[in-house]
């Protein structure tokens, strides 16, 4: 993942598909390789609340709700100037989508690469979710074969994510 590789890795509710979130190119990637259309912005994943202070400005607010991480919680909060992020992490936007999962594996993911993960639901619009590794690393995403991208199977989500199935 330091080298502008994809990475699908479990959170508490799906596989997603992740990469550095500093890194341009890796970003990129992960639109090319999704489907995601370029104007919808990648979610930030978080080791800890620190981390995500220096890429996001709270308000006293926003560390209240905070207090509940990690969960499957995102917030949408200004984005802080120069935090490093790549642009097209927030489609361009001066606002990033936070959240500090409540998995295990990713977790030790984001503790491991010592830096945020930009992150997508890890199948191609229209594809069924991806809930366990059983489904197969190819379910992923259609376009995953051939893009130099790893899987860290970590078994079955943990929490069920209302609206998917």
């Amino acid at each position: 993942m330091l080298v502008g590789k994809l990475c699908a890795f479990l959170t508490e509710t799906i596989y997603g598909l992740g990469a550095d979130a500093t890194d341009a190119d890796a970003v990129v990637s992960i639109y090319e390789t999704n489907g995601r259309p370029r104007f919808n912005p990648l979610i930030i994943h978080c080791a800890d609340l620190a981390m995500a202070e220096t890429l996001a400005l709270f308000s006293p607010l926003a560390h209240r709700v905070a207090a509940l991480w990690p969960r499957s919680l995102t917030l949408v909060l200004p984005a802080r100037p120069g935090n490093g992020l790549a642009d097209m992490a927030t489609a361009g936007l001066d606002t990033v989508a936070i959240r500090i999962p409540d998995h295990p594996l990713a977790l030790a993911l984001l503790a491991a690469v010592g830096r945020s993960l930009a992150g997508v639901i890890g199948q191609s619009p229209g594809a069924a979710v991806v809930h366990h590794c059983r489904a197969g690393p190819n379910r992923l995403c259609r376009n995953c074969v051939g893009v130099g991208w790893r899987a860290l199977l970590g078994g079955r989500r943990i929490h069920h994510c209302p609206g998917r199935s």
